[in-house]
């Protein structure tokens, strides 16, 4: 599924574009009241005014971080239609058919119903996201789904979602962290907890928990990006406007990102052709964005398919300004229309549709998200009470676990976006120690959950200190209650429990359950017999399960009452296993465990190269394939170079993404010259062990153009559009932020004069693979043969370069259907294209421009009936014998490029460049922390921001960052995430994080 997603490049989360008043905001949750506001509030916190008379809208402040990010999770649902809308959504409403959208209504404004509340104000905070989410959407779903009124009471606080989301600083939040929070945690009403100038406090009782958990989240989707080139609006009926316009026609209010500091200005006009604009005259509205400054996130309430925005400011309703979505912000009524702006449909484009459009601008929507909320007070009345006591709230968690007949579900306690951030401070918002009573719902553990099953369950809680900092954890209480049957559980004597860098599991309640649980290995496609004593013999097939290592199938026999089961097995070629003939096994209430000895086929394993050019330092695909054993497998690589003995292990892998594991692709890239053995070991869901191995030599090959290519590559006319692909192969590309490797074409005349050259960067290559793709587009000015040159030099200072030559005839005076261009319409122009159609051969052996007589941008059988009946002068031979006439384009003068080096560079200059690839998929922003033994302290922890360098061959993206040369370690992390510590020796090092150690940090590899 498509996600196409902008980054920010610039940034401004701070408090300092702001309104000018930052104090409490009243219930009724309007503009505060200058009387109100402190005057050392005001001095911090100054109104900014933008000079630019197309934009003179006053700046509040912002906060969202979501396109800090390259993409939203992989796991997000996205609607890209109004079907899928409606599966999703689960509403029973018809789907508009056709592009017209004339199902939909032509306007819809939701701020106008009883559920939407009233305009707020964000004061200084960079709460945005929890603004838009939590106080407009969140209250207007809940009031909807409960059939009442929005009023200062039941308005939901923005305070609760932020402080949590934001990290410990008041640097904003993520859309996503906000909606999970609301979906696992919940919300309140704001007039249980008031929106104030505290931003950090988690408002951890009992009290302000119990109440969000009766309000929260069911689900949350996100629609498909639109406004790329890809799905460009041109009109208020658009076809890609219907997913989101159907939302908020069906009574939804949605929220959206954007960069608002770059948002440009205009009033609404009166127009005779548009009678609808006389109702909203003089009122704000925003053509476009144009640039990525001030991340925000607001709240879309509706749209006027009628409303006429004046993009191109010439007075004049053209083509694509016809519509706008109506636009709720929390900078208080003193913003735009009391609090609201209209966007035009033309804003969200990529590309402007109107003639004369303002041609540099970013898309202004990103990520809109929907909700559904989950009825009211719903499963809440089963939760954990726990109670913590520490001044580092990030550190505390605990893992709750419920088993059921050996099945063990888990979920953390506190969700991650609480672990969110670096800076250590206490349930209060300070840096002392306090304690925090928090709730969680056993629903988002088990859905289903009621308190007639809950009995069927053993409860336990495992609590975490991971982090070694010195704050320890205290434990002060931690029960599951019910609220239905007034009941409490909770083990005795166990509290005060307390940690630092260390986990302690504790049993809450056991099950109640009589159930027998049968785990097996053996017969491939088992069959169970058992006997309660009651009914005689049973016959059952047994279950595929990977719960418990060695045991392949699993069954539970369902008992009201405690009793001894017996049991044998057989498989569907009617061999039985009876217990060497002591007539079956026992089994008794819990789990159980039995084996069928030597009935598998004998382990193996086949490991193979796949075919492609092998170069040091680039990644190699080696693929190992299973048969035999138990599945599911786990395969262990060991790379050895034979001539120096180093060995490199990695292992042992479970196959991800697909149930069938009897094959694995495992990628590696060797570091230098040299003999190699690579191993594969084969382990079985069993224990088995099968290997096998291959030898290889590895040498540096010379980086070079393997390939480069024109289209057409023949018969080529002066002004035609000719496309110029070169392929490398073992190329060093240098990428930090993008490929430093810049790609010269270079294009001389017959006399080996330069024309025109222009160096690109290639916007297809991989740095695993060693092979990039530049392209470029030429247009020839003149006749002649030409020769074209594309050349580089690679990160390892390796010069390379390849060359193509093309003769360019005249245009100007060629004849349609002259298909040989000798100036003669005749038969062989004819038999030409018979062979060209017959054979099917590529496009390049003829011109289009003189062959296509029926100008359809295609050349086939009627081109060829064409010419034929224009030599025997019969009627209707389309453009046949039409003369071509066109200009010839000019080049702007440019300066020769420099020429190919005689000699390759010596002795080049290494940079200290690391690479992380994040094969993990942590979110937020990536840092890399680095110090040295002498210098403890270059940089403040998490780092520095590392720069984004797209994604290798398996879609993972990957960060790079230059460090100072006196650097001798490396930390890279997200804030929460992080790997080990990483000796580092100096030049160009790309890593990965594998596995965990007892800390929660990640080891690394290189490649």
């Amino acid at each position: 599924m498509r996600k196409e997603t902008r980054k920010i490049m610039s940034m401004v989360l701070t408090a300092t574009m702001v309104m000018s008043m930052l104090t409490a905001i009243p219930a009724n949750a309007t503009d505060i009241p200058a009387e109100n506001a402190n005057t050392d509030d005001i001095k911090q916190n100054q109104v900014l005014t933008v000079t630019d008379e197309s934009n003179t809208q006053m700046l509040g402040a912002t906060g969202d971080r979501t396109l800090e990010l390259e993409e939203l999770p992989e796991d997000i649902e996205v609607i890209e239609s109004a079907k899928e809308y409606y599966r999703l959504t689960g509403k029973k409403y018809k789907v508009p058919s056709g592009g017209s959208g004339t199902a939909l209504p032509s306007s819809v404004d939701n701020s106008q119903s009883k559920y939407f509340p009233a305009i707020g104000n964000q004061g200084g905070i960079g709460a945005c996201v929890a603004w838009a989410q939590s106080y407009y959407q969140f209250t207007y779903a809940m009031n909807k789904a409960r059939g009442i009124a929005t009023t200062p009471e039941n308005t939901f606080s923005p305070k609760f979602t932020y402080n949590i989301a934001n990290g410990g600083k008041d640097t904003g939040s993520f859309t996503q962290d906000v909606y999970v929070l609301m979906k696992d945690i919940g919300n309140v009403p704001i007039s249980i907890l008031p929106y104030d100038k505290d931003c950090f406090s988690w408002s951890a009782t009992k009290e302000i928990w119990r109440e969000a958990i009766r309000y929260r989240i069911e689900d949350y989707q996100y629609f498909e990006e639109i406004g790329t080139k890809d799905t460009q609006i041109t009109s208020a009926d658009d076809d890609d406007l219907i997913a989101v316009k159907t939302a908020l026609s069906n009574g939804e209010v949605l929220t959206y990102s954007t960069c608002i500091y770059d948002w440009k200005e205009t009033e609404i006009k009166v127009n005779t052709a548009t009678p609808e604009n006389s109702k909203f005259k003089g009122q704000k509205a925003i053509t476009h964005e144009a640039g990525s400054n001030g991340g925000h996130r607001m709240t879309l309430v509706g749209y006027n398919d009628n409303l006429w925005i004046d993009v191109n400011g010439n007075n004049k309703v053209d083509t694509g300004e016809m519509g706008a979505f109506k636009i709720a912000n929390s900078w208080g009524t003193g913003y735009g229309n009391d609090g609201f702006i209209w966007v035009a449909y033309d804003a969200l484009n990529q590309e402007t549709a109107v003639y004369n459009g303002p041609a540099t601008r970013v898309r202004i929507f990103t990520s809109i998200g929907r909700i559904d909320v989950k009825e009211y007070n719903k499963n809440s009345d089963l939760y954990l009470e726990y109670t913590f006591n520490t001044a580092d709230r990030t550190n505390a968690n605990a893992l709750i676990i419920a088993e059921k007949d050996g099945s063990r579900y888990t979920d953390y306690i506190i969700p991650g976006v609480m672990a969110f951030g670096d800076t250590e401070l206490s349930y209060d918002g300070t840096t002392k120690a306090c304690d925090g009573t928090m709730l969680y719902p056993l629903d988002n553990l088990l859905p289903d959950l009621t308190m007639e099953n809950f009995g069927d369950y053993t409860w336990k809680i495992k609590f975490l200190d991971e982090k070694k900092n010195d704050i320890p954890l205290t434990v002060k209480n931690a029960e599951i209650v019910d609220e239905l049957t007034n009941k409490t559980y909770k083990p005795s004597n166990v509290y005060p429990i307390t940690l630092e860098n260390d986990s302690k599991e504790v049993a809450i309640v056991e099950t109640t359950s009589n159930n027998v649980v049968v785990y097996y290995r053996g017969f491939y496609d088992p069959i169970l017999y058992y006997n309660t004593g009651t009914s005689g013999w049973i016959t059952v097939p047994m279950e595929s399960n990977i719960e418990r290592e060695s045991y392949t199938h699993k069954y539970v026999i369902k008992l009201e009452k405690n009793t001894k089961v017996s049991l044998y097995f057989s498989d569907h070629n009617g061999n039985v296993d009876m217990n060497n003939s002591q007539y079956g096994y026992t089994a008794l209430k819990g789990l159980n465990y039995f084996i069928t000895e030597n009935v598998a086929d004998p382990l193996k394993v086949k490991i193979e190269r796949r075919e492609m050019p092998v170069d040091i330092k680039k990644l190699l695909d080696f693929v190992a394939t299973s048969s035999g054993g138990y599945a599911p497998y786990k395969y262990e690589f060991v790379f050895t170079n034979l001539d120096t003995g180093e060995e490199n292990k990695y292992g042992y892998i479970t196959p991800q993404g697909s149930d069938d594991t009897s094959s694995y692709k495992y990628g590696y890239s060797f570091p230098k010259e040299g003999n190699y053995r690579i191993k594969v070991t084969v382990k079985d869901f069993a224990g088995n062990i099968a290997s096998d191995s291959m030898t290889m030599e590895l040498k540096d090959k010379p980086f070079e153009y393997t390939t480069f290519t024109a289209t057409p590559n023949k018969q080529i006319m002066v002004g035609d559009m000719v496309e110029l692909v070169a392929e490398t192969n073992f190329e060093n590309i240098i990428y930090v932020g993008r490929p430093k490797n810049q790609h010269t074409f270079t294009i001389k005349d017959e006399n080996n004069n330069v024309l025109y050259s222009e160096s690109l960067y290639a916007q297809v290559y991989s740095l695993n693979y060693k092979t990039s793709s530049p392209k470029f587009m030429w247009v020839p000015t003149a006749t002649g043969k030409h020769t074209i040159t594309v050349s580089t030099t690679d990160g390892n200072n390796q010069y390379a370069e390849a060359s193509v030559t093309l003769d360019v005839s005249e245009y100007n005076g060629t004849i349609i259907g002259d298909v040989d261009n000798n100036k003669i319409i005749n038969v062989s122009d004819a038999i030409t294209l018979m062979k060209f159609s017959i054979d099917n051969a590529d496009s390049s052996r003829v011109w289009t421009a003189l062959s296509d007589c029926n100008k359809d941008d295609k050349v086939d059988i009627r081109d060829i009936i064409f010419i034929l009946k224009y030599i025997i002068n019969a009627e209707n031979v389309a453009h046949t014998g039409e003369v071509n006439y066109r200009e010839a384009p000019t080049y702007p003068v440019t300066e020769p490029p420099t020429q190919k080096p005689t000699e390759a560079p010596t002795n080049p200059v290494t940079k200290n460049i690391v690479t992380f690839t994040n094969s993990h998929k942590w979110g937020g922003t990536m840092y890399c922390y680095y110090w040295s033994d002498t210098n403890k302290t270059m940089t403040a922890w998490p780092g520095n921001k590392m720069t984004s360098a797209g994604v290798n061959e398996l879609g993972e993206a990957l960060y790079t960052y230059e460090l100072p040369k006196e650097a001798t370690y490396v930390i890279f992390t997200n804030g929460s995430k992080q790997t080990v510590d990483i000796s580092y020796s100096g030049g160009l090092v790309r890593y990965y994080p594998t596995t965990t150690n007892s800390k929660g940090h990640y080891n690394v590899k290189t490649w």
